[in-house]
């Protein structure tokens, strides 16, 4: 079982037709989740790499997920067969029917993590401020995750919440000193508000770090840029150049 649910499919058909033929079996449910996470997973891992996930792994996912739903009337199995459908849309690019999907499952639990943060990411592209939203419920109700901190600033950023992203990633780095991306994303949030000392400040440190990171060399070159220092600047510039160009002759030859 646990295999499957870590996305080993090849006992997947068998263990979905046992329970096609056994729904009122104690184990069915615990069968029919695992069945159901490690097809998502297998089947994001195969896209991740460019690939067709196989009929099989499309199958086993629908054929389970359909029987949770048939089988499942309870509101919380509801609401996560409503989470996996829409993950499920995600895959296969079918935006409206992902959010619909979403939508529902926030609507028959306000509580529920991931129904708000897939719906987060789900509208996020298009409905920003929704996103947003969405984003500070979930800040308000787990203050200590993480990921929502740094979502949340990324967000805020982008549509110039500068203050709010500035205070969330401070909280962060508190926490996570020697975080890359959050280091580059404060100093983006420096570099948007105008403060180019502050941003080469957190640049410097994710700089230290991570050296051959292209972003941080490329949010250099536009801070000192910014900052009167052209010559310095191009030489940032040039050195992310180089850092994409063997990134991409490594994925030509791999």
């Amino acid at each position: 079982m646990a295999r499957v649910q870590q996305g080993d499919l090849r006992e997947a058909a068998m263990l979905v037709s046992y329970c096609t033929d056994q729904p009122e079996a104690p184990e069915t449910p615990e069968v029919l989740e695992a069945v159901i996470e490690g097809s998502l997973r297998a089947w994001t891992a195969a896209l991740a790499r460019a690939l067709v996930p196989s009929d099989q792994l499309v199958a086993a996912a629908r054929t389970a997920l359909d029987l949770w739903g048939r089988s499942r009337p309870g509101l919380a199995d509801q609401v996560q067969g409503l989470v996996w459908r829409g993950r499920m849309h995600v895959l296969t690019q079918d935006h409206l029917r992902a959010v619909a999907d979403f939508r529902a499952a926030v609507a028959l639990d306000r509580e529920h993590f991931e129904a708000r943060w897939y719906l987060c990411t789900a509208v996020a592209q298009k409905a920003p401020e929704e996103a947003l939203a969405h984003l500070r419920i979930l800040r308000e109700r787990y203050p200590e995750n993480q990921q929502v901190c740094l979502v949340l600033a990324s967000v805020c950023r982008n549509l110039g919440h500068l203050e709010e992203a500035g205070q969330m990633l401070d909280a962060f780095l508190a926490a996570n000193p020697n975080d890359v991306s959050a280091l580059l994303d404060r100093g983006k949030t420096a570099l948007d508000a105008q403060q180019s000392a502050d941003a080469e400040r957190w640049l410097r440190r994710a700089e230290t770090l991570a050296p051959n990171e292209a972003e941080v060399n490329l949010a250099l070159s536009r801070c000192l840029r910014l900052a009167g220092r052209a010559q310095e600047a191009q030489r940032y510039l040039d050195r992310f150049h180089e850092i994409e160009a063997r990134g991409k002759q490594a994925g030509n030859s791999s």
